[in-house]
This record gives C-alpha cells, structure tokens and sequence, in this order.
C-alpha cells in the first residue's frame, strides 16, 4: 500500500472519495468523477482504468490511515488493566470516527463488486490491534494475571464488546461529539467485567467519569 504520488491521481482520488462517500459507489459513474475532478477522461483514464482501480486506490489509503489511528507501543504498560484501557479507548473512538463510519459503508455496499476490500480494510486496521491484544493477553497469562485458554479468541471477544458499543453509539448521526466521556466510561466497565471474569485478584476500579453523571 503506498500513496499515489502524482498530484493529479491526487486529485482524481480525493473527487472519487468525495462522490464515492457523498452518493455510494454504483451511483458513481466515471463521468461525475471527471466533472468533480474537473479533469478529462483521458488522465482520469490514464492513472484509473476503471472505476474498480479507483476504489482500490482509496482504500489502500484507507488502509494507511487506519494502520496510523491503530498503532500501539508495546512499552510502558506494567498492568494489564492499562494495556486493555488504552485499547478499548482508542478501538472505541477509532469507531466513532465520521471517516471511519463512511469508510466502512462505502466497503459494504462496493463489497458486492470488490469482494476483497472488507478484509483488506480489517487487515489494516482492527487485525493489528487484535494481534496486538493477543500479544499482550500472552503476556499477561505467562506473568500470572489472568487465566484464559485462549489469548486470541479472548481478545476478539474484548475487541468486539468495545466495537459493538462503538458502533451503536454511532447510530444514527455517527457524530464524535461529546462521546469522549462515555467511551471512557464503557472502556472502564469492559475491562471491569474482563477482569473480573479472567483476572486474578485484579479487583475494580472506580474510574468512571464525572462528565456522564
């Protein structure tokens, strides 16, 4: 995956984002590109061959931005309860964010015509972070803090608690606004409940905000 380098694919891709987002991908033709565009056929041709191409190009840069919004350190973390804070925090907004809601139903509904691009899109971004948390929860049963059978079904479970709450906050306006709060204060009793379930004297904690109250 890289970025396309030459101004005027830049400038195709960021009008085919634009329609692709504003009306869906089968609404969009070639031709409304090139208005949006305000180029000719011929160069938007000459760098897309074809509306799939396009498509392809934006997720790649998707995928890129998605990987930088998901990276996490493995350092400075002496507790499992800061790994699966950090996490769930960031997994949490990561999934409120607007480009990140338009981004998923634009793979949705293209899925039908580009089957690849859901995975594609999970590979670069929820996959690591799923890595990453297996990784830790390894970890964390090797040191003695929890007791699991397994690191990358038990991570995929917290994972998918954290999105699924993500996503019904997004519905229906999909805005940020205001959510940092109750994000906070969901991440805090995910890993409440996940320690309580798979801990070992890791005990609660009282760290709900007061801004939800």
């Amino acid at each position: 995956m890289r970025e396309p380098r030459s101004p005027k694919a830049r400038k195709i891709l960021a009008a085919a984002r634009e329609i692709f987002f504003r009306v869906g991908y089968e609404r969009t033709s070639m031709d409304a590109i090139v208005r949006e565009a305000k180029t000719s056929k011929t160069t938007l041709y000459a760098h897309f061959p074809s509306k799939e191409c396009l498509l392809s190009a934006i997720i790649d840069a998707e995928c890129l931005h998605h990987a930088r919004l998901l990276t996490f350190v493995d350092t400075g973390y002496d507790r499992l309860r800061g790994v699966l804070t950090a996490v769930g925090t960031s997994y949490g907004n990561f999934f409120l964010r607007q480009d990140v809601i338009e981004a998923y139903w634009l793979v949705i509904e293209a899925s039908r015509s580009v089957p690849d691009i859901t995975d594609r899109l999970y590979r670069a971004g929820p996959a690591q972070v799923h890595e990453f948390l297996t990784t830790m929860l390894d970890r964390a049963v090797s040191g003695g803090e929890i007791e699991i059978p397994d690191s990358r079904q038990t991570a995929e479970r917290f994972l998918s608690m954290i999105s699924g709450l993500a996503n019904l906050r997004s519905v229906p306006s999909g805005s940020t606004l205001g959510n940092d709060c109750r994000v906070r204060d969901a991440v805090a009793a995910s890993v409440d409940m996940f320690l309580a379930a798979y801990g070992r004297g890791a005990g609660r904690t009282n760290s709900r905000s007061q801004c939800c109250n």
